[in-house]
């Protein structure tokens, strides 16, 4: 039975020479060079024609066989291998803070088989996270007041940006050509979700251990404390704690702490004390009977204020005055 396809037709009026050039080429497809082989057997099959026409039918079995491997290689190489690109890592940024896009780039390493740069990175975004803790929580609050609320997290998915785009985003773009996938949008949010809330218990855990009040600290017996500035005498500091124990804001089975500032002119006494009492009267009326103690026991004026903590753990004061 004669060998034919759909080139047979063309190539028969075709040179030798024309054909042998087709078997040569990697411009034309397999079809193309088979029929050319075919042709050049039947002009004369015992000839060097046969012989170019067996290499040209082995070239095609073993470029066959070639893309094969290659694409059983691929396959088990690209398989699963989905990543995150740079708009879902820096949008991570802006919406959690660095902890979760941090994750986001050690995931692509991972994948990217990168593991001591995955875990680099990883170690350095928990110290970020827990140097941005420390340094939010040093900072004064009047500062923190007048930062505009979408300058971090601008300023975290930049930066996030800028470190993606210059360490890892060419290599991301590689995986991604060799057919590589990229990661879903709510995968992105359940680990921005999940990062979320982790920088958050993060930052409660550091804010435990945190001291209520800046400045130097004086423990009594009970646990109970008196942080004091640097002109704070330790007589200043023990008439304080002798009013607190002689008004039972002290106690060794419930604890107090309080904040004495001390002036040329003036102290300044700030007791932690739980906002939902600041409304009662007989609560009001035994610290404006404190106020007065104080003041007796300074020979001078006292402004006397109540420090408690809001749900989103801002500090927030009430001032005791005489009326």
């Amino acid at each position: 039975m004669e060998n034919r396809n759909v080139f047979s037709e063309k190539f028969k009026d075709k040179s030798t020479s024309e054909l042998q050039a087709i078997l040569e080429s990697d411009s034309h497809v397999d079809d193309a060079k088979l029929a050319a082989k075919w042709i050049l057997e039947e002009r004369n099959p015992s000839s060097d024609n046969a012989n170019i026409a067996f290499q040209a039918e082995q070239y095609i079995k073993d470029k066959n066989r070639i893309d094969k491997e290659s694409s059983e290689v691929l396959v088990e190489e690209y398989t699963g291998k989905k990543l995150y690109t740079e708009k879902q890592v820096s949008a991570s940024a802006f919406l959690g803070g660095p902890l979760p896009a941090g994750i986001l780039i050690y995931k692509n390493l991972i994948r990217l088989g990168k593991e001591k740069e995955a875990y680099v990175t990883l170690a350095t975004t928990l110290i970020l996270s827990v140097g941005l803790v420390f340094a939010l929580i040093r900072t004064p609050e009047n500062i923190i007041d007048k930062i505009p609320n979408q300058l971090f997290p601008a300023i975290w998915g930049l930066l996030i940006l800028a470190i993606y785009h210059v360490l890892f985003a060419h290599l991301a773009k590689k995986e991604l050509k060799s057919k590589g996938a990229i990661e879903s949008n709510w995968n992105v949010a359940g680990i921005t979700v999940f990062g979320t809330i982790l920088f958050l218990a993060v930052a409660i855990i550091i804010a435990m251990f945190e001291p209520d009040f800046p400045g130097k600290k004086m423990e009594f017996k009970g646990g109970n404390v008196i942080y004091h500035n640097e002109t704070s005498s330790a007589k200043d500091i023990g008439n304080l704690s002798s009013q607190l124990f002689a008004v039972q804001f002290f106690d060794e089975k419930y604890p107090g702490t309080a904040r004495l500032e001390t002036y040329s002119n003036s102290y300044t006494v700030t007791l932690l004390f739980n906002k939902d009492l600041w409304e009662d009267q007989n609560v009001n009326s035994e610290l404006t009977s404190l106020k007065w103690l104080l003041e007796a026991a300074y020979n001078s004026s006292v402004n006397l204020k109540l420090m408690d903590y809001s749900l989103n753990g801002d500090e927030v004061y009430k001032i005791i005055d005489q009326n």
